[in-house]
């Protein structure tokens, strides 16, 4: 495990941890030698999110384009909410054009319809459910705003597991053409409580993906937003979640400044990885 701090074109840093931060091959060798990378997302849609979904949203393509030029040969890329693909407040705003670009979301991959709602594979922890409970009201002036517990869109330990087991990922290197495998989660709280603080459900809930990540071969990075910069803990759970399956784990200050670069060598950790 190497630490490491990337500076950013503005001078500033961005804390990263990551698993070959320290292999002195070049980018250039470990891109030419990558196999086609499935890239997916799952981002937290609620409101203390919008600037990491418009840094998102602005920069993949720039990432993607950067990444070819020093030489990947195939990069799939693949946008997803978690149970939205836009913000659902309180107030009713349903979001703002920010989370544009998302195309789907981890819910519907795993099968769910706002009717079913689908499992995490494993063994995640009794209480995940994205299920409403009895006593959650999710409404604005009698409507419904969406049919999910209070804290699903915040799931992304949960989100990570059911992407790893459920994505259409391209065939496995056994029996086909190795493909690198990769989840980025983005959010800024606990991974199972959506709180705060974390407790041993969010324990449980990283465990879980972890172990259902190694089994399907899914390298899941971490991207934890400036939302929890006095929660040490989810910055943590990131960077577990991250250890546990071979990624890196970003804590973002600055979106707009620090996804850029962030992207960038999250891809290209996950290719030295897979190189080994």
């Amino acid at each position: 495990m190497a630490r490491a701090v990337l500076p950013t074109a503005l001078g500033l840093t961005l804390g990263l941890i990551c698993t070959s931060c320290g292999s002195d091959r070049s980018v250039e060798a470990v891109l030419a030698q990558c196999p086609p990378v499935d890239l997916v997302f799952a981002m937290d849609t609620s409101g203390s999110m919008e600037d990491e979904a418009a840094a998102l949203c602005t920069t993949i393509s720039g990432v993607e384009q950067s990444l070819r030029d020093r030489g990947l040969d195939e990069i799939r890329t693949t946008l997803l909410g978690i149970t939205e693909t836009d913000t659902v407040t309180e107030t009713g705003d349903t979001g703002t054009p920010d989370f544009s670009c998302l195309t789907n979301t981890v819910y519907r991959v795993a099968g769910g319809d706002g009717t079913h709602h689908p499992q995490v594979p494993g063994n995640a922890p009794p209480e995940t459910t994205f299920e409403r409970r009895p006593g959650e009201f999710r409404t604005v002036d009698g409507a419904e705003l969406d049919p999910f517990a209070d804290e699903a869109e915040e799931y992304w330990a949960a989100a990570a597991a059911i992407l790893a087991d459920d994505f259409d990922w391209r065939p496995d290197p056994a029996m086909g053409p190795p493909t690198v495998r990769l989840v980025v989660t983005i959010s800024d709280e606990s991974p199972q409580s959506g709180a705060d603080d974390c407790f041993d459900v969010d324990d449980l809930a990283v465990d879980n993906a972890i172990d259902v990540a190694v089994d399907n071969g899914v390298i899941v990075s971490t991207i934890i937003g400036e939302g929890s910069d006095q929660d040490a803990c989810v910055r943590k759970k990131g960077e577990d979640l991250a250890r546990g399956t071979g990624g890196t784990s970003i804590f973002s200050r600055d979106a707009a400044t620090d996804f850029p670069p962030a992207l960038f060598d999250i891809v290209v950790d996950a290719c030295r990885q897979r190189a080994k």
